[in-house]
């Protein structure tokens, strides 16, 4: 959670900004916000004026930063965030229960099929079946695992093309029932390109544990988007 706390200004400031703000918008106030004013005299005035210059510099700062990372989660790419993953028991087959569009939908009867290659690498096969269509679409994906900062690639079976290297942060996990992860794209045309996956052991989850992730994934993205994966006739 992130608070952002901006300094009370007192009344004299409080003059000064507001007279200030009228001799920027009509120069011929520019030295009229000294008569009667509370802070004195002309020379007061502008001491004032001149500090307020240099308290608005470093207040501005932090509040535009406060008001990034509230429009953009800050941070949500940072392995710091996410939990180590114990590979032997992240092996297996896993549900794609639920997520965020890539696209315009998600893909329908997900699943996942980890292997564990090394004691720092893995492979997952992913399988789904296009939303427009139904033509099955397979990826395969390929990571590395150094504590929590766990970095993948994924490719699309039949392409030549590797995308990625995603950044993927371990949120929640239950081996034996849940997972929620957040992926995320870093380079300089993509900035902070996420989605979020939840996935299951089982083909769909309980509403109540559902809601729960979806409360908890929020933290990083817009839970509004989260939406579940169509698992009907797969």
């Amino acid at each position: 959670m992130f608070v952002c706390v901006q300094r009370r200004q007192t009344p004299h400031e409080q003059y000064v900004v507001d007279n200030e703000l009228k001799s920027r918008q009509n120069p011929r106030l520019r030295f009229q916000y000294t008569r009667n004013s509370p802070c004195g005299d002309i020379a007061a005035c502008e001491s004032l004026r001149a500090e307020l210059k240099m308290f608005h510099a470093r207040d501005i700062l932090p509040m535009l930063i406060c008001t990034m990372c509230l429009i953009s989660y800050c941070a949500s790419c940072s392995p710091d965030i996410g939990q180590p993953l114990d590979l032997s028991q992240f092996a297996g087959e896993w549900y794609f229960a639920a997520g965020t569009p890539v696209n315009v939908s998600l893909s329908k009867c997900g699943r996942f099929l980890v292997r564990q290659t090394s004691p720092n690498t893995f492979t997952v096969k992913f399988t789904a079946l296009s939303y427009k269509n139904d033509i099955p679409t397979v990826f395969n994906i390929d990571g590395n695992v150094n504590g929590n900062d766990i970095v993948a690639t994924w490719q699309l079976q039949g392409s030549k093309k590797r995308l990625g290297p995603f950044r993927h942060v371990i949120a929640f996990v239950k081996y034996d029932t849940v997972l929620g992860m957040l992926v995320c794209y870093e380079s300089t045309h993509h900035q902070g390109y996420k989605f979020v996956m939840i996935w299951s052991r089982e083909r769909s989850l309980p509403l109540p544990i559902l809601k729960e992730l979806r409360s908890k994934m929020g933290a990083y993205i817009n839970q509004g988007r989260i939406r579940m994966v169509d698992h009907g006739d797969c």
